[in-house]
């Protein structure tokens, strides 16, 4: 069983070895794979067996160590979204507040002018009604006159024939009555007539009135709904273009983050390959393999005084 860890963790920065297209994760992944599959225990045996489960404890501890760093950049992230998020919200729904509030005339206006059509047309309706009942109360009156009418002819055919024998200018008299009453009939017909007619005519000018009053107020409420279209669709497009252009500014900051941190990863890269060749030059100079690491990082850290590393 070994007595020193053969799985270490790196040290690593959490917003750079998690990034994007950044390929440390991978690499270390890649000498973390070769460093245990080289690793050959016998399970079969105590101690083979202990080895194994000590080694993945090992691989246990260093991924929990790395992790904890991507947690903790990712917990960054998302605290300072949140606020965005909120300043988003509050904007929208102030931005809805306002246009609620400079459209509430028209708003007001137009709900007036629909309830005012909606007046003229049962007012309308109204009057069509009481006409067609007068018409109906007028057309019942002539109609008992001309039972009336009949009723008299009747009598006087009933008179005439009891009164056969009488003189003739009885029957002339009769005849005569009969012809005005006649007459007066057909006048009063007449007259009954044209004023079915006139009423008839009124309802039918009240009924177009009203239709085209009704016409009228869809051709409003046509023209309200695509004029609310047209300003939903250019709402949306409104919308589209700022979602376009907040996606285009993310973007852009995304791309920088990331040259930021090629920058740094370079950076770094340059360091490590210095502080090597200063290793293999002091190890070379001094004849040991232990003492070059060790002088590297005390000069680095300003430990001895007028000596220094230029990266």
């Amino acid at each position: 069983m070994p007595e020193n860890k053969m799985i270490k963790a790196p040290i690593v920065d959490g917003a750079v070895f998690f990034a994007a297209g950044n390929n440390a994760m991978d690499t270390v992944l890649e000498q973390i794979r070769t460093k245990t599959e080289t690793i050959v225990y016998d399970p079969k045996t105590k101690d083979g067996r202990a080895a194994i489960v000590s080694i993945a404890r090992e691989v246990s501890s260093v991924k929990a160590a790395i992790e904890k760093t991507g947690r903790a950049e990712l917990a960054r992230i998302k605290a300072s979204v949140r606020p965005i998020e909120a300043n988003v919200k509050k904007w929208a729904d102030s931005m809805n507040e306002i246009r609620d509030d400079v459209r509430q005339p028209v708003t007001e206006i137009e709900q007036a002018e629909k309830k005012l059509i909606a007046d003229e047309i049962e007012a309308s309706q109204e009057q069509a009604e009481r006409r067609q009942a007068e018409l109906d109360r007028r057309e019942a009156r002539a109609k008992a006159k001309q039972q009336e009418l009949e009723q008299r002819e009747r009598e006087l055919a009933i008179k005439e024939k009891a009164e056969k024998g009488a003189a003739e200018r009885a029957k002339q008299a009769t005849e005569r009555a009969k012809g005005e009453a006649k007459a007066k009939a057909d006048r009063a017909k007449a007259a009954a007539d044209r004023k079915i007619q006139a009423a008839i005519d009124a309802q039918k000018a009240a009924e177009k009135r009203a239709k085209d009053a009704k016409a009228n107020a869809q051709r409003q409420a046509d023209q309200a709904a695509e004029s609310a279209r047209v300003a939903a669709e250019q709402a949306a497009a409104a919308e589209r273009r700022k979602a376009a252009e907040d996606e285009k500014d993310r973007l852009a900051e995304e791309r920088l983050k990331a040259r930021a941190r090629e920058i740094a990863a370079a950076d770094e890269t340059h360091k490590a390959q210095v502080r090597a060749a200063a290793v293999r030059d002091f190890n070379l100079r001094l004849g040991s393999d232990n003492i070059g690491p060790v002088l590297v990082a005390l000069i680095e850290h300003k430990q001895i005084k007028d000596v220094t590393i230029n990266f």
